[in-house]
């Protein structure tokens, strides 16, 4: 599933709250601030690659450890890596940007 880097999210309307480390499941809630994708790649599109910090890669790490937004909307199948067509859960997670904005990455 593919979605503009930096494009407003509109694959939702609600988002669902997952805290990982609680279990707490399933709060609803329909956000205020604005939603950019960020991540939402599809084989055959075009995408910037690069390196990132270090310290980026563990952060991001450390969101995906403790939270999950929208957890198993469906399934879709990665076209990107080695085992394409392999089913993988579809979660997402939310990072704070400027006021009245978050990023809504597809880790």
């Amino acid at each position: 599933m593919f979605f503009e880097d930096l494009s407003e999210y509109t694959y939702e309307d609600e988002d669902s709250f997952i805290d990982i480390e609680s279990g707490y499941k399933a709060a609803w809630f329909r956000p205020t601030y604005t939603r950019l994708n960020v991540g939402w790649l599809e084989f055959g599109r075009p995408y910037p690659t690069g390196t990132v910090p270090h310290e980026f890669v563990e952060k991001l790490h450390a969101v995906q450890r403790v939270q999950m937004m929208n957890y198993c909307l469906g399934l879709h199948a990665c076209d990107l890596c080695p085992a394409a067509g392999a089913p993988e859960h579809s979660g997402e997670v939310r990072i704070p940007g400027a006021p009245g904005t978050t990023y809504a990455p597809r880790p």
